[in-house]
């Protein structure tokens, strides 16, 4: 009878806690389908139509427009896209659902008289069967935790806690978004399958409760650790899969293309990068790039023509190394830090587009990220072991990271505090002094190339600053007349 009532209580509250999560717009598993009502014509190809389902603009669901037997493919936006103008002007099957439970299309064709219209999106567990699943849980809860009182007998509390703990931590495996694996829905019996966990405050809150409960160690702890790992792998490479097969490009993505000349560009590192995936990856069409000048407009592609496949290469290459970064760092933190808090703000990371910035556009900072990650996890190493091998190797990719972006110069203050941890351990200047003349070596390269070239130093030089080293250097005595203001006569009779 006990263990009867054990599963029971078991099975009540893990059924109560994943109704919960499906009321509140987090967990979705079942999918239907509602046509939609009158269709009505805004501008250009654009068109707007009311979504019966309230649910949608409440608890914020995905939805798929389904075109008579089809999904019309949805791309992702570009940075700054106006997804509705985008829609109004271009059409193509595009749709995007708003905030007065309305749907803004187009048609495939951009002719949606010809074609009927429905919507596909979740189905919401309703109060009534949701306050059952309540009055059982409670119930069966009670009668159990009174049991265990009188026995004394916590561990099974325990044990139920962890199990459902477990439970949660698989269906974190499940996508949150419905661009990771856009297949559509699966039909059967008029229903469609597609299970989909949209991470909201509901989910948070109680995956933070159940990890409090499972940090505390016991049977099982060390596999339930292994197991999330496994999870936040996964989600990391989940996260990465809409933009796979991507690459973009925005304003400033044609300089870093350029061979490296420090008097007009000041990151190095990535040109170099891009020139080492194109030699990795045996494409030759680097130098036809070059040679148009320009690019010709911004934005996301989805082709892999000659001339762009290098840069998916690239693209791809900066993805996987941000990636590795970030498991590194997680891996590193999991050997010395409470998983619970590990797996709670991977999460949030991963889910929330926290890992990277434009991972798919020709720019330094998604590769920046990545080394600003393993800068983390050389400083975490360095602070808890006192290893010299690891401030080292901080000191170099401390180097790397400025030389990709000068903007992580910051990144000096981290590092003169693991120097401070070597000396405090060694007793010796030299380990520590060596690791910061590595990191001067390394980010020093842009400032020395101008001082070769110009005779002036400039730290970290912008186009800016070499057209004024530039100038200095044709400057002539009586040339500071030609400025009317005494402050910058002044100036230049310093510089000469």
């Amino acid at each position: 009878m006990k263990k009867i009532l054990s599963v029971l209580s078991f099975g009540f509250l893990l059924l109560f806690l994943l109704a919960l999560l499906n009321r509140t717009g987090s967990l979705i598993l079942f999918w239907q389908e509602k046509p939609i009502g009158r269709i009505s014509h805004d501008e250009e190809y654009g068109y707007y139509a009311y979504m019966s389902d309230e649910n949608i603009s409440r608890l914020k669901l995905p939805v798929y427009l389904k075109e008579d037997d089809i999904f019309p493919d949805q791309g992702i936006l570009s940075v700054n896209e106006d997804i509705t103008a985008t829609i109004k002007t271009q059409g193509g099957g595009r749709y995007v659902t708003q905030a007065n439970n309305d749907i803004y299309f187009s048609a495939s064709d951009n002719d949606p008289e010809k074609h009927e219209y429905s919507i596909i999106s979740p189905m919401i567990i309703q109060n009534r069967y949701l306050l059952g699943l309540v009055c059982l849980a409670a119930c069966t809860a009670a009668i159990q935790l009174i049991l265990c009182r009188k026995n004394k007998d916590y561990e099974t509390l325990r044990n139920q806690l962890f199990g459902i703990s477990c439970v949660i931590l698989l269906i974190l495996a499940l996508p949150w978004n419905k661009m990771i694996f856009a297949d559509a829905p699966l039909k059967i019996k008029g229903l469609y399958f597609k299970p989909l966990l949209q991470r909201n405050f509901t989910l948070y809150a109680l995956l933070f409760v159940l990890l409090l409960i499972t940090a505390q160690k016991g049977s099982g702890y060390k596999a339930f650790r292994l197991f999330s790992l496994f999870i936040i792998s996964w989600n990391c490479v989940c996260c990465f899969i809409p933009e796979w097969n991507l690459w973009g490009q925005r304003a400033d993505s044609f300089a870093y293309l350029q061979h490296y000349n420090a008097s007009s560009i000041r990151t190095p590192g990535y040109p170099v990068f891009i020139e080492t995936v194109y030699k990795l990856s045996h494409h030759d069409g680097l130098e036809a790039l070059r040679a148009e000048n320009s690019f010709q407009d911004e934005g996301l592609r989805n082709q892999n023509t000659a001339d762009s496949s290098g840069l998916i290469h690239v693209t791809r290459s900066q993805k996987c190394i941000l990636g590795i970064s970030f498991l590194l760092l997680i891996f590193i933190c999991f050997r010395y830090y409470s998983s619970a808090w590990l797996i709670f703000g991977a999460q949030i990371i991963l889910c929330h587009g926290f890992l990277g910035v434009d991972n798919s556009y020709i720019m330094t900072e998604c590769l920046s990220q990545a080394m600003i990650l393993l800068c983390a996890a050389m400083l975490i190493l360095t602070v808890k072991n006192k290893n010299t091998i690891s401030f080292l190797a901080m000191c170099v990719l401390s180097g790397i990271a400025i030389l990709i972006r000068p903007a992580n110069i910051f990144l000096l203050l981290p590092l003169l505090i693991a120097a401070l941890i070597i000396f405090k351990k060694t007793r010796s200047i030299v380990p520590p002094l060596t690791g910061c003349l590595m990191f001067l070596a390394i980010s020093a390269i842009p400032a020395i190339t101008i001082y070769r070239q110009y005779g002036i130093f400039v730290w970290m030089p912008t186009s800016g600053y070499v057209e004024i080293a530039r100038a200095v250097e044709l400057m002539q005595p009586g040339d500071e007349k030609a400025f009317d203001d005494p402050e910058l006569q002044e100036f230049c009779l310093d510089l000469l």
